[in-house]
């Protein structure tokens, strides 16, 4: 991968560590914490009230977020967003009450909005655009690696300090993962893209795009559709898939353990396929990899034995490789670099709001239909989401839809 300077490749990989950090911590807390907070008199409709407060929060506040690093520096929205959720992990090991929860979850929404976007567009500021898919493959790796290694830190913490342990593990990743960015990286970013130069106007001028413009612009449509079309999937694993296995006849260890089958393709094959994506052309890998998950989706209903199910997560995983990296390439070719960071905190909030919407449409199917139309759903959205994309892409290459950006800004 050719980046510029050493300066920009310390950057590169700080962002890289700094997101495994967060994403350890994330995953070292997010299995126990029902558990803990239960344990501090937080009964289940509050359990579910704070985890929407994390979504809501990121929602709403992503867009937002993503125009700050446009005008302040990426830099800056990266650093306050990882110390926001620092803080708030640090500040759950004090027994305050429900409704202190739900507001500290709230505030790791909004860290995670601001690191989010921020993250993303300096990935694209640095990295040529030949070479983004396999640096978004990277990026994705290194967040699933995350996933993986958070729990097994969690078992070894809990084991000395309980589920209270895993909170100041948290922190402490999160202090790691501020001082890397706040030493390694530089600036608004690290160096300008080779092809920023012919793009690039002031901030200024950015923040004065409309967001409705932008959202009904084609190019957000482009690369918003694929996301809310993985968002009614991102609801099922989130609400129902547990019980599902559990239904059954999987074990609590087989249900863990479809969750770490899933993470592990996408650590292996999110780069090769990244590239692969940079050399073939990222809308091939995006329609493939959407027709691939959908497939995959309508096999948890027709094959439901535990082992079989296992099998298949490991397929959802290799299905979503050929897809992320291809799809944050794509929205980096497309977002002008001084939008850059709101056009992708905008697209984030569209698949995070279609979450929210379908998650009790989830759990109303899961009670009252069948597994066939809980999947075939699931299947659909994909195909819908996924196939609307592609064709918009096809209709309008990505430097048509990114010169329709760049004209808002005249």
């Amino acid at each position: 991968m050719y980046i510029q300077s050493r300066s920009t490749r310390y950057a590169f990989w700080a962002i890289l560590a700094a997101t495994a950090a967060v994403r350890i911590g994330y995953g070292a807390v997010i299995p126990g914490m029902p558990l803990y907070v239960q344990e501090h008199g937080m009964g289940t409709s509050m359990v579910a009230l704070m985890t929407n407060a994390y979504m809501i929060a990121n929602a709403l506040f992503q867009g937002y977020a993503g125009h700050l690093g446009d005008r302040f520096g990426r830099r800056t929205l990266m650093i306050a967003g990882t110390w926001l959720y620092t803080v708030a992990a640090a500040l759950f090991m004090i027994d305050g009450g429900p409704w202190f929860y739900v507001i500290l979850r709230g505030l790791e929404g909004l860290g995670a909005a601001a690191f989010g976007p921020a993250s993303r567009a300096y990935v694209a500021d640095v990295v040529p655009e030949s070479d983004r898919g396999k640096a978004y493959g990277q990026l994705m790796s290194f967040d699933m690696a995350g996933v993986l290694l958070g729990p097994v830190a969690a078992g070894l913490v809990s084991n000395f300090g309980g589920l209270r342990a895993t909170f100041a593990l948290c922190a402490i990743l999160g202090v790691v993962a501020s001082a890397m960015l706040l030493f390694l990286t530089r600036g608004r970013q690290a160096a300008p893209a080779p092809n920023a130069a012919a793009t690039a106007t002031t901030g200024d001028t950015a923040a004065a795009i409309p967001t409705p413009r932008l959202l009904r612009s084609p190019a957000f449509w482009a690369v918003a559709l694929p996301g809310i079309g993985f968002a009614y999937l991102t609801g099922l694993y989130s609400v129902v898939w547990s019980l599902y296995m559990q239904a059954h006849g999987a074990t609590v260890w087989q249900i863990n353990l479809s969750w770490t089958l899933f993470a592990l393709p996408m650590v292996l094959f999110m780069v090769p396929f990244g590239t692969l994506a940079d050399r073939v052309g990222r809308p091939l890998l995006i329609a493939v990899g959407g027709l691939a998950a959908a497939l995959v989706t309508l096999g948890y209903a027709v094959f439901p034995a535990p082992w079989a199910l296992l099998a298949l997560c490991m397929l959802d995983g290799v299905a979503s490789s050929m897809f992320t990296p291809a799809s944050q390439a794509y929205l980096a070719e497309v977002a002008p670099g001084v939008i850059r960071g709101k056009f992708m905190g905008l697209v984030g909030s569209a698949s995070t709001i279609a979450t929210i919407v379908v998650v009790p449409l989830v759990g109303y199917l899961y009670d009252h239909a069948s597994p066939m139309w809980l999947f075939s759903l699931g299947s659909l959205s994909l195909v819908l989401g996924c196939g609307s994309a592609v064709i918009i892409m096809l209709r309008h290459p990505a430097a048509e839809l990114r010169q329709r950006l760049e004209r808002l800004a005249d």
